[in-house]
Parts: structure tokens; C-alpha cells; sequence
């Protein structure tokens, strides 16, 4: 499917849009949950680690 822009700034926009779905996406394969006992209670912790 192809999709036309009508400007130049529509085309910056949803370039950065898809950008930002990518940066999203490795963040969550990169996503680590962690047990980690806070107060005599489990609770998830989320770590995400972010190479670059």
C-alpha cells in the first residue's frame, strides 16, 4: 500500500512517526520485568535497557 503526501511536512511527520514506532518497539524487546521485594511485598519492577 503505498500512501501519497500532499507536502513535504506531512511527509517529515509521518517519517518521524515510523521512527518513533521503531525506537518503541526495540525498547520493548529490549524490556526486562524484575521481581524485587519492596516493603515485605512483590512488585514488578521495569527496567528497560536502551543500547546506542
Amino acid at each position: 500500500m503505498t500512501i501519497r503526501f500532499r507536502s513535504e511536512h506531512a511527509e517529515n511527520i509521518a517519517e518521524r512517526l515510523s521512527e518513533s514506532r521503531r525506537v518503541l518497539e526495540y525498547l520493548e524487546d529490549r524490556e526486562k520485568i524484575y521481581r524485587v521485594s519492596v516493603h515485605g511485598k512483590m512488585s514488578l519492577l521495569r527496567v528497560c535497557t536502551l543500547w546506542v
